[in-house]
């Protein structure tokens, strides 16, 4: 039958270590032997036995010196019952079997916290990790790392932004009861939105406001502008005081009111103007003779 055998002899299989006039009894040989029936020892051609020798790391030591005319010959086998170590660089993919399992300790330069070994963070102990990799969605200065892992913007009723118009102005007199009257700049506030989804909170009032006379009212309207196109009534209802006139007599009280305006869809300056009348034909005021505090805000709120 034919050689089934080895067919090829690998140069690095076989180690070869000659010596010539020579009178030592320790030699370093060119590779280390695994012990000492890894190696042919022959001196002059004889062969000796194995205790004649021994082996430690690369050093051969012969139980006796040589003398200088003695030739001494090893012929070793490498690599017999010893681990290869491969070079750097020689492992490539194919050569892992998918079902390897390599310990995490084995993986120089990877945190165990890295691995999908459960482990607990305090093994991070350096570094940063990357935004991209605690959520998805655009992490910035302006959101936040909700508690689904995404990425968002901070909403529900933020204030964005808050003016105010504030004055002492002297008495201002209603005396057209028919006809809804503008309060000019004593009730009038500007604000430009940020966004159009979100709510403007109006608040007015005054210290003193108040009509002449028994059952009757201050009615109230609110108006608004966008980017200067002219004003028109938010809504058709009427905002009416509580202020009555008590036995045909004055009567003055304080009143603050407020109002939501969610409709206005636009990122456009607005201006809000009050307009206001008194009810069956009374004049009504918002002070008497004296000046007092009135004021109207606008505060920009989140969606």
């Amino acid at each position: 039958m034919s050689y089934i055998g080895r067919v090829e002899q690998k140069a690095s299989d076989i180690k070869r270590f000659d010596v010539t006039s020579s009178t030592s009894a320790t030699h370093t040989l060119s590779w280390a032997p695994v012990n000492e029936q890894s190696c042919i020892v022959t001196i002059n051609g004889v062969k000796q036995h194995e205790d004649a020798y021994s082996v430690s790391g690369t050093t051969l030591t012969l139980t006796s010196p040589l003398v200088a005319t003695d030739k001494l010959e090893v012929i070793g086998i490498q690599d017999v019952g010893q681990t290869v170590v491969p070079g750097t660089g020689v492992i490539v993919d194919n050569m892992v079997s998918g079902s390897a399992a390599i310990a995490n300790s084995k993986i120089a330069g990877l945190a165990t916290s890295a691995t999908t070994d459960t482990t607990n963070a305090s093994n991070i102990s350096s570094g940063t990790l990357a935004t991209a990799r605690l959520g998805s969605g655009t992490a910035n200065s302006t959101t936040f790392l909700r508690g689904d892992q995404t990425w968002a913007e901070a909403g529900g009723g933020k204030v964005l932004q808050f003016v105010v118009t504030q004055n002492h102005d002297p008495a201002v007199n209603i005396d057209n009861v028919t006809t809804y009257t503008t309060m000019g700049s004593t009730f009038a506030v500007s604000i430009t939105p940020s966004a159009t989804s979100s709510k403007i909170i109006l608040n007015y009032g005054s210290a003193r406001a108040g009509v002449a006379g028994a059952s009757y009212e201050l009615r109230i309207k609110i108006y608004r502008q966008i980017n200067g196109g002219g004003y028109s009534e938010i809504e058709s209802g009427l905002w009416q005081t509580t202020l009555k006139g008590e036995s045909g007599n004055s009567v003055y009280r304080p009143f603050h009111t407020q109002y939501v305006d969610s409709t206005h869809n636009t990122t456009s300056q607005i201006d809000y103007q009050l307009y206001m009348a008194t009810s069956n034909n009374v004049a009504g005021s918002f002070a008497d003779s004296s000046p007092c505090l009135r004021y109207i805000s606008a505060m920009e709120v989140g969606a």
